[in-house]
């Protein structure tokens, strides 16, 4: 492999964050959003490209009260603990695509939003760009929520950043080619 990017893998829902500044902070619980509305507040998206915004509002005021440049991103949004652990899988799909009852589970489970990828910014798209040059302008846009990536070539340096996910509670690691541009629909190996 030679220098590869490492990042946590987390057991959460997959979301990508399509967010134009000064527009509202989304729809309120119950509202259809309209995926074609421009300059609208943060819309979350899922894997298959769902809408999910109304069933993640802590997640839509988060990045509305932190970014203030146009965004895509792309994380993922994991239920944690009091202590801010994660948890299992499950509790984040007791949220992710409520319709009813969205402020009752809100209150029930917490969401975090890790986010590991910027694929267009201020203006700027970066499919093409390197892992690397993305994850620099995702911490520019969102520092707190950005994922840590650590770059590394030696063995024993990639099983410790394992150990410590695993040890946070957290599915491991992912190792990917810093270089590489961003290409949608591919998992990788």
């Amino acid at each position: 492999f030679g220098e590869v990017a490492v990042e946590t893998k987390f057991d959460g829902a997959r979301v990508q964050v399509h967010y134009e500044p000064g527009g509202d902070d989304g729809p309120a619980e119950g509202d259809a959003a309209d995926a074609g509305d421009e300059g609208l507040g943060p819309r979350l998206y899922s894997r298959n490209m769902d809408d999910v915004t109304a069933a993640l509002p802590e997640i839509v005021e988060y990045v509305a009260e932190r970014v203030d440049v146009p965004v895509i991103l792309d994380g993922e949004v994991v239920a944690v603990d009091d202590d801010g652990g994660p948890l299992p899988f499950q509790e984040v799909l007791r949220r992710f695509r409520r319709k009813h009852d969205v402020d009752r589970m809100r209150e029930a489970v917490s969401l975090r939003l890790h986010a590991f990828d910027c694929l267009h910014a201020d203006g700027d798209d970066l499919l093409d760009e390197p892992l690397r040059a993305r994850h620099d302008r995702l911490r520019a846009v969102l520092s707190d929520a950005a994922a840590d990536l650590t770059l590394a070539d030696d063995p024993e340096a990639i099983a410790a950043a394992e150990r410590t996910a695993l040890d946070a509670g957290h599915e491991g690691v992912m190792l990917k080619n810093p270089d590489a541009a961003y290409t949608p629909g591919d998992r990788g190996r």
